[in-house]
């Protein structure tokens, strides 16, 4: 894929990608686009600061191998396509200031103006220079875009710190309890002859949940690697900006949960309903749980997101 610059006049094509949701939902709207934008030969742009993220995407992760992607949308960049030709049409000129609301017959978000899908079809091929894609959404692409990226070195080393600071053997616990919730008592209760002598890593988007960990376990040595202010059962993700934690914060110690919970030597995750009020069996796992029990089963692949250079 050709590089670009922000000078560059508008001859090349774009796809940009403002990626919503947690975590693994928003690697695999980047992963989608990624994939769309090489087939396409088209420059893949992430803006996840327009995002719940709240940060450039750049300010953690960069490219791996060489491959050309803009993990950043910079103000040059933004006034250039908004003088392009856009799709969804509606959009044109507008990529700065529309406003995103949820539509149950979209199953998406549209714009608040127009009711135009913010999205683009992965099976057409456009004329427009640039292609805008503002949506959530899991899956387990997630592993496919982390593939093609390494986290920045003063973040990898920071998080290989924290890491190191656990031991070489320690046994790892998530558990999602606020938007999707858990049957934490069952879950612990399931694990309470495994986890004696131990000492055990517990993430969670709750600190409930961590407090009741540190009650449990009582055979255990329970430990953290972040700190989980109390929200009273609201997503940290969704509200912890709003409480007044910085996004750099909220990102770095998010980042730091999963790596951590990736390398520890046993992982254990809750199975989710929807919640509160989620309807019985506990049968899925959340995005960021199926991404750090994924990682933890992948060592060669967690060993390059960490590497420092």
């Amino acid at each position: 894929m050709r590089r670009t610059t922000a000078s560059t006049a508008v001859s090349e094509r774009y796809l940009l990608c403002r990626p919503e949701g947690g975590f693994n939902d928003m690697l695999c709207q980047i992963e989608l686009c990624w994939r769309y934008a090489e087939t396409e030969n088209r420059t893949l742009i992430v803006d996840s600061a327009a995002t719940m993220f709240g940060d450039d995407f750049s300010a953690y992760f960069r490219t791996a191998d060489g491959r050309h992607a803009e993990l950043q949308l910079s103000k040059e960049r933004l006034q250039q396509l908004n003088a392009a030709s856009v799709f969804p049409v509606a959009l044109q000129g507008r990529l700065a200031d529309y406003e995103k609301i949820w539509s149950d017959q979209a199953w998406g978000f549209v714009d608040a103006s127009s009711h135009e899908p913010l999205r683009f079809d992965a099976g057409r091929s456009y004329p427009q220079t640039c292609l805008l894609h503002h949506q959530h959404g899991g899956g387990t692409v997630s592993l496919d875009a982390l593939r093609r990226l390494r986290l920045q070195p003063v973040l990898a080393q920071y998080i290989r710190g924290r890491i190191a600071g656990l031991g070489s053997d320690y046994d790892a616990i998530h558990v999602r309890h606020t938007d999707y919730v858990s049957d934490v008592g069952l879950f612990f209760g399931t694990l309470l002859g495994r986890l004696a002598g131990r000492r055990v890593l517990v993430c969670s988007d709750n600190a409930e949940v961590i407090a009741l960990a540190r009650k449990t376990f009582k055979r255990a040595e329970i430990v953290t690697v972040s700190e989980v202010p109390d929200l009273g059962g609201r997503p940290i993700h969704v509200h912890g900006r709003a409480a007044g934690i910085p996004a750099g914060q909220l990102n770095r110690d998010m980042l730091t949960d999963l790596f951590a919970l990736a390398a520890s030597s046993h992982l254990y995750v809750s199975r989710v309903a929807d919640g509160p009020g989620g309807r019985l069996p506990y049968q899925q796992l959340s995005g960021f749980s199926y991404l750090a029990a994924a990682l933890n089963k992948r060592r060669r692949l967690l060993k390059a997101l960490l590497m420092a250079s």
